[in-house]
């Protein structure tokens, strides 16, 4: 028998709460809507863990949202293979499946499952997040060179949204490999923001190597390796 697992974007590490960690940092999203200077907990939070829970977005209409797709999503994911829907089998046998669009591209996921509540809400958490990468930076928006040579603020930058779908195997219940999805490891991008399942709760290390649980509908907000190593080079960032 296989279960169905689902998050709006691959995370650090997708685990089975076992053990008892510490819940992720939680910060209000309106008052970083109105940020001027950085405050200590999100600062402590940039710096040790890389990652931080926005706090007071969706609620129980987001909640409700979110149980609805996972329901819906497996069985449309099945359906549309092949086209909308591609399938991977990971090295450690956990079959994915995901729904990917671009904000470049004039592509949606599968009319089978409903994201309009989801995508609101995470759309709300992206602005709450350039606002703070904009108040690390001094409060300018981060620009670059995009491949056309034209001249980009990183809050208007294309995005992705993918929707993964896990099916993962039986394994020995004594099995480390078995408490998680997906392994711990580091994103190469520049941020993620991840809603887990609660029966599956997304794991981060910090820098002394303490665990943290971000789950329940939470919008978690993770730091990349480009945010540590591109972005802010030579500022205390985890990642």
């Amino acid at each position: 028998m296989q279960a169905f697992f689902l998050v709006l974007v691959v995370g650090i590490s997708l685990g089975q709460s076992y053990a008892k960690h510490n819940p992720m940092p939680k910060i209000s999203a309106i008052e970083l809507l109105h940020l001027e200077d950085i405050p200590h907990e999100l600062s402590h939070a940039v710096s040790h863990l890389g990652a931080f829970v926005l706090d007071d977005l969706g609620g129980e209409v987001y909640h409700a949202a979110l149980e609805d797709l996972a329901k819906s999503a497996p069985s449309c994911f099945e359906q549309h293979l092949g086209g909308d829907v591609k399938a991977a089998l990971l090295d450690d046998g956990v079959r994915r499946l995901t729904s990917a669009t671009a904000s470049v591209l004039d592509k949606k996921h599968p009319d089978c499952v409903d994201v309009e509540i989801v995508e609101k809400v995470l759309d709300l958490a992206e602005k709450v997040v350039h606002k703070v990468i904009a108040a690390m930076n001094g409060g300018e928006d981060f620009t670059f060179y995009d491949a056309g040579g034209k001249l980009t603020k990183l809050s208007e930058a294309p995005h992705l949204d993918h929707i993964h779908i896990y099916q993962k195997p039986e394994y020995d219940e004594e099995s480390e490999l078995g408490l998680f999805t997906v392994p711990y490891h580091r994103d190469n991008g520049i941020l993620l923001l991840i809603t887990p399942t609660p029966e599956h709760p997304l794991l981060v290390r910090d820098v002394h190597g303490y665990e943290f649980e971000a789950s329940n509908g939470d919008v978690a907000v993770l730091f990349g390796r480009a945010m540590e190593e591109w972005l802010l080079q030579g500022k205390e960032v985890h990642t």
